[in-house]
C-alpha cells in the first residue's frame, strides 16, 4: 500500500512570537483544495519560530605550502570565516606563472574555479606547476566578493636536487647513539636515501641499513641515528632511489666508554658488595 499527497500544502500566513510568549501563535498551513486553514492548536502548524542572527561571510583565507618539487602537486585550502550560505561561494584561482594549472581534486581535470558548498566553511584545490621552476604568486577571488587574507601566496616550485651531503661527528663512545644529517643540494627530492653500514672488525654498527625518505615537500634535510655496539670503526656508504650523485663513504670511530665508580667504600666490606655505575645500554652489574 502506498500513500501520496495530491496537493502540496502552502503557507497562508504567519505571526511573530517573542521568547516569553506561550506557544499560541506561529506558521499555519492550509490544504491546497482551499480547506479551512489550521489553527494555532490544530492541523499542520509550527508553534513558535526563532531566528538567529548569523554574521555574514566577510573573508576567505588562503593557506598552503610555500615550496615543493616542480613535479609535485600541491594542496591549498580556502577557509571562510562563516559557513557558506545558499548557492555556496565560488572561488576563482589564478597563478602569476602562466603554465600552472589547478585541479578541484588530486589528479583531476583542470579547473579555474571551485565552489565551497552551502553549509561548508572551507574548500580545497591542487596546483600543478608548469614551465620553469621558481617562485609564483597563487591568488584567489570569490563571488560574492570578500577579503582574502593570505592571498597572494608565494609558492616556490623547486627543481630536483643534484646531490646531498652528510654531516655529523666522526666518532664517539660505544653504545652511545650518534646522529648524522643528510642535506639536499640544488633543490628538492622525492625518494629514499639508504645508509648502509660496513667495515670494521667487530661490526660496531647496527647491522640493518637506515632508510631515509624524502617526499618532495620542501623538507631539504633529515637526520638518522645509529648506535655503535663495540669499540670499532664503521664505514657508511650511501645510495638513493633517484638520480642524485652520492657522497663519498663516511667513517665513524667508536671508542671505549669508561666511567669512574663514585661509591664510598667501608673498611672491612668486600668490594664485591657494591654496584658499579651503569654503562649506556648495559644494566648495572656488581663489581
Amino acid at each position: 500500500m502506498s500513500a501520496f499527497w495530491d496537493h502540496a500544502p502552502f503557507l497562508t500566513g504567519c505571526s511573530i512570537a517573542t521568547l516569553s510568549d506561550p506557544i499560541t501563535a506561529g506558521l499555519r498551513f492550509a490544504h491546497g483544495s482551499g480547506a479551512t486553514a489550521a489553527t494555532t492548536t490544530t492541523g499542520h502548524h509550527i508553534g513558535a519560530l526563532y531566528v538567529q542572527n548569523i554574521s555574514p561571510i566577510s573573508s576567505a583565507a588562503l593557506t598552503g605550502p610555500t615550496q615543493a618539487l616542480l613535479s609535485t602537486q600541491a594542496e591549498f585550502t580556502v577557509s571562510l570565516n562563516e559557513a557558506a550560505g545558499p548557492g555556496g561561494v565560488i572561488v576563482g584561482l589564478a597563478s602569476s606563472n602562466g603554465p600552472d594549472t589547478f585541479q578541484g581534486t588530486q589528479g583531476g581535470t583542470n579547473v579555474t574555479t571551485i565552489t565551497i558548498p552551502s553549509g561548508s566553511a572551507s574548500g580545497t584545490f591542487w596546483l600543478t606547476p608548469g614551465g620553469a621552476s621558481g617562485n609564483r604568486n597563487i591568488s584567489i577571488t570569490t563571488s560574492p566578493t570578500l577579503t582574502y587574507p593570505g592571498s597572494p601566496l608565494v609558492y616556490d616550485a623547486m627543481p630536483t636536487a643534484t646531490t646531498y651531503a652528510i654531516s655529523g661527528a666522526a666518532g664517539g663512545h660505544q653504545l652511545v647513539p650518534a646522529t648524522w644529517t643528510m642535506t639536499l643540494t640544488g633543490g628538492d627530492f622525492s625518494g629514499t636515501i639508504t645508509a648502509t653500514p660496513g667495515g670494521g672488525i667487530g661490526q660496531c654498527q647496527i647491522y640493518l641499513p637506515s632508510l631515509i625518505t624524502f617526499t618532495g615537500n620542501g623538507t631539504l634535510s633529515k637526520t638518522f641515528t645509529f648506535t655503535p655496539l663495540s669499540v670499532d670503526v664503521v664505514i657508511y656508504t650511501f645510495t638513493n632511489s633517484g638520480g642524485l650523485s652520492n657522497p663519498s663513504p663516511v667513517t665513524y670511530t667508536a671508542t671505549g666508554e669508561y666511567l669512574q665508580d663514585t661509591f664510598s667504600g667501608t673498611a672491612g666490606t668486600p668490594i664485591q658488595s657494591y654496584s658499579s655505575n651503569a654503562l649506556p645500554g648495559i644494566p648495572t652489574g656488581s663489581t
